[in-house]
């Protein structure tokens, strides 16, 4: 005879089941900061170079005989400054020893090696570039905190010269509403004598980056090519001045200098904006290795930062 049975487990007590035998990690996907794409970075410097300008003011005069001198020619330099820091960390791998990691650990009782080392350096270099753009822009010794107080940005540096013009520094200004009012307004701000550059950029954060997007696709700006906004860059509809997200800016309405909480802006000729090092291979390069004195594997990078500009007249910020 035969017979059907229903017939099943009773698994409502078992918590699910998570595969922790993979060790195909992800890493957090943040692409390395563009500011340094655009900036003049000027490698060399152990602690501080001049930078030298030249300035003439020419008095064109009446074409009669003679000779009388008139106009000058002015001779100046910028000071651009590093400061050094420093990663220093313990990968402490005896603690992963009753972990599901432990199948990834080398043999044997002394551990000299890091499991998924691929995966730790690719995220390591990753969160130091993030770390490394926030500091350019928005570091600052006697005000800032954390990572940000080690080093003076672009943003103490522009702040202190009074040649800057400021524009769109309202309560409201930067919102879905008006944020291409004040775009439109920064650079219809910004000196005559750099119009014609094909170096012009505004930087803004992430969060403004997007907001204006929004407010372009909003306002019916179709012939923006939406491919070209995605990517984080794009040339600002009826000029030639190109709008570049940074995370460096990210969070910068908390900066000291910040006005009515809005995050800094920034429309400058690149041409006359400085990024200081010493190699620029440093924010690339660091170790990660055993030491035998202390059985332990640690991370170590180093590497140095500064950031100065020339003429300020053409610099345009919010803050």
């Amino acid at each position: 005879m035969k017979k059907s049975f229903d017939f099943n487990y009773v698994v409502s007590g078992l918590a699910d089941y998570t595969n922790q035998q993979s060790l195909d990690l992800i890493s957090k996907a943040i692409l390395a900061d563009p500011t340094a794409s655009y900036v003049q970075v000027m490698p060399g410097v152990k602690s501080a170079e001049d930078i030298h300008t030249i300035e003439s003011d020419l008095k064109v005069q009446t074409g009669s005989a003679g000779f009388g001198a008139s106009g000058s020619t002015t001779l100046g330099k910028v000071t651009l400054s590093v400061d050094k820091c420093k990663v220093n960390e313990i990968l402490d791998s005896y603690a992963l020893e009753s972990k599901y990691t432990q199948l990834a650990l080398n043999p044997g009782s002394i551990l000299t090696e890091v499991p998924f080392e691929q995966y730790l350096s690719e995220e390591k270099a990753k969160s130091l570039s993030k770390v490394i753009a926030k500091q350019y822009w928005q570091g600052d010794i006697s005000n800032g905190s954390g990572n940000n107080a080690l080093v003076d940005g672009l943003i103490v540096d522009l702040g202190g010269d009074a040649t800057r013009v400021v524009a769109a520094t309202g309560a409201s200004d930067w919102n879905s509403s008006n944020i291409i009012a004040s775009v439109q307004e920064m650079i219809a701000a910004q000196d005559v004598d750099v119009a014609d550059s094909d170096s012009r950029v505004m930087f803004v954060s992430p969060a403004y980056y997007q907001i204006l997007v929004d407010a372009l696709f909003a306002g019916n700006y179709f012939h923006v090519a939406p491919d070209t906004l995605v990517g984080g860059e794009f040339v600002f509809p009826g000029s030639n001045v190109r709008i570049v997200r940074t995370y460096g800016l990210q969070g910068s309405s908390s900066h000291n200098l910040a006005v009515n909480s809005n995050d800094a802006v920034a429309l400058v000729d690149t041409r006359y904006i400085y990024w200081g090092t010493d190699l620029v291979s440093d924010y690339s390069n660091f170790e990660i290795f055993y030491s035998r004195d202390n059985d332990e594997v640690r991370f170590i990078s180093r590497y140095k930062m500064g950031a100065a500009h020339l003429f300020g007249l053409y610099a345009v910020t919010n803050f």
